[in-house]
């Protein structure tokens, strides 16, 4: 998931605060949102296919299942194992 990057400045966000009157009431405006937040994911979409249809999506690369951006196991087995183990007693 991308990182959210915050590009308000400090002055621009006193000046939305004293405008506001109050720290716990600022909103920004949505072009201001826009401003603040880069690489937002686009809204979720869903469809229901046969399982026929996904199979051949999958076999002719439309769906990949092992994307470049998909993080390795960062840990060993034996602490997956210990993790589990602690999670079931």
């Amino acid at each position: 998931m991308p990182r959210l990057e915050n590009n308000l400045s400090d002055d621009d966000y006193d000046e939305l605060a004293s405008a506001s009157g109050s720290d716990d009431d600022v909103k920004p405006s949505n072009s201001t949102i826009g401003q603040i937040l880069k690489g937002i994911l686009d809204e979720p979409r869903f469809k229901t296919v046969t399982m026929k249809s996904l199979f051949e999506l999958i076999q002719t690369g439309t769906v990949d299942l092992n994307p470049d951006y998909q993080r390795d196991v960062v840990w060993p087995d034996a602490r997956q194992v210990k993790l589990i183990q602690s999670l079931m007693q």
